[in-house]
């Protein structure tokens, strides 16, 4: 028998609110509606709050049978503006539109823009265009052998290559079938490596200067 979650008080209301983007947990301002009217329906509608105060209301369209909310509207805008400058802009674009895909459903979009943001990371850090024309693989390599990357940042880098390879490619063993939970974890991958090789060392220095600032 299938297991649809009927209990408001146990949904998983956490969404990306479109306006003060952030992860939030929603607060329900209505009653759930179930399409079709039954019990027994998976997709449930509700409006629901952000708890930041100013945030307008969001209207989401809740799976009861994967305990998320799968829907949000109206859709969040996601912009290079919203990453931090000191990220060259062509990587912060490529990462917005990964985050774009993820807001639509199109999952296998989403980990291929990851992918795309690893090759343009490569770019940025390394000069030499022969290291360009490598395979990807190679690539984070050289960003490991250069001492640009970690072993762990070197190993987080393989794995969105290998999500946005099966995106873009065809498999035969079924990899390609690129889940909710894949691209969300990619996603937060990519994100988590622009913060180790561009935020992170970038507000290192400015607390620096500020520390060993001439009074």
């Amino acid at each position: 028998m299938i297991n649809f979650e009927r209990d408001l008080a146990n949904f998983n209301l956490s969404f990306y609110c479109p306006k003060c983007k952030l992860q939030v947990r929603g607060i329900p301002k209505t009653d759930p509606k179930w399409e079709g009217g039954g019990l027994s329906e998976q997709w449930v509608h509700l409006i629901v709050q952000c708890p930041t105060q100013y945030c307008r209301l969001s209207f989401i369209t809740y799976d009861t049978l994967n305990n998320r909310v799968a829907r949000v509207f109206p859709e969040p805008e996601t912009s290079a503006d919203d990453y931090h400058e000191c990220i060259p802009k062509n990587i912060r674009e490529d990462f917005a539109e990964a985050k774009r895909c993820y807001f639509a459903d199109a999952y296998k979009g989403t980990v291929v823009m990851c992918r795309r943001v690893v090759q343009q990371v490569v770019r940025d850090k390394i000069s030499d265009k022969t290291v360009w024309g490598m395979k990807l693989h190679k690539q984070i390599d050289e960003l490991l052998k250069a001492g640009l990357i970690t072993k762990s940042l070197h190993e987080l880098s393989t794995e969105i290559r290998h999500f946005g390879n099966f995106g873009a490619h065809p498999q035969d063993d079924g990899l390609d079938d690129i889940t909710h939970e894949d691209a969300e974890t990619i996603e937060t991958f990519t994100g988590d490596l622009l913060i180790d090789l561009y935020v992170r060392p970038f507000k290192t220095a400015e607390m620096s200067k500020k520390r060993t600032k001439t009074p």
